[in-house]
């Protein structure tokens, strides 16, 4: 009977801590590897690149709270811009590069939701968080094809944003990015190790 209970609690304990993983079909909707590079260029003849260097996956119970400790995997893209002036802090410090969020993929219980997170501090222009379940993206999508997705803030955040469109593809991520202004940037070269894959 010890056994039994052993047994049985520790069944219930490995069920309890199961996790919820980002299927490997859901996961090729992240088209970014470590190490690429995205040159994006302006209606205005200006240009940025964004260095690619962390994708990180994390298991966070949805309530750290509840009683459940399943798990539900999150999956974090960032990168690096070179800052065209370099940022000065009061202890003297120098920033030559900036940290920047570019995309979030989370699992739930029945599906992916896909976060649009871009944003770059240093151009003091505010993006929203523009949140789709994953499934309303692929339909939308139509093969490798691209798609126009206005620039929506998820969270109730009451801010004039900048950004008011963008348009994602499925192998290149993100390839414009309107701003109200009239301003638009295009992705002008999507370089995997040297080599431009951009058709």
């Amino acid at each position: 009977m010890k056994n039994y209970l052993i047994i049985l609690a520790l069944s219930s304990f490995l069920f309890a801590c199961k996790s919820q993983k980002i299927s490997n079909d859901d996961r090729k909707w992240q088209p970014y590897l470590k190490g690429d590079v995205l040159i994006f260029k302006s209606n205005e003849n200006k240009k940025d690149s964004i260095f690619i260097n962390k994708i990180e996956s994390y298991n966070n119970p949805k309530d750290p709270l509840g009683a459940s400790q399943k798990k539900y995997e999150s999956l974090f893209i960032s990168g690096e811009v070179s800052l065209k002036k370099p940022i000065k802090t009061r202890l003297g410090h120098t920033f030559n590069k900036e940290r920047i969020d570019i995309l979030e993929m989370v699992s739930d219980s029945n599906q992916t939701f896909i976060k649009f997170v871009f944003n770059k501090k240093s151009d003091s222009l505010k993006y929203p968080i523009t949140v789709l379940t994953l499934d309303s993206l692929k339909k939308r999508v139509n093969g490798d094809g691209f798609v126009k997705i206005d620039a929506k803030e998820y969270y109730d955040l009451s801010f004039d944003y900048d950004l008011k469109s963008f348009i994602w593809n499925k192998k290149y991520g993100y390839t414009r990015f309107n701003l109200k202004n009239g301003t638009y940037w295009e992705l002008e070269e999507f370089l995997r190790k040297d080599k431009n894959i951009l058709d």
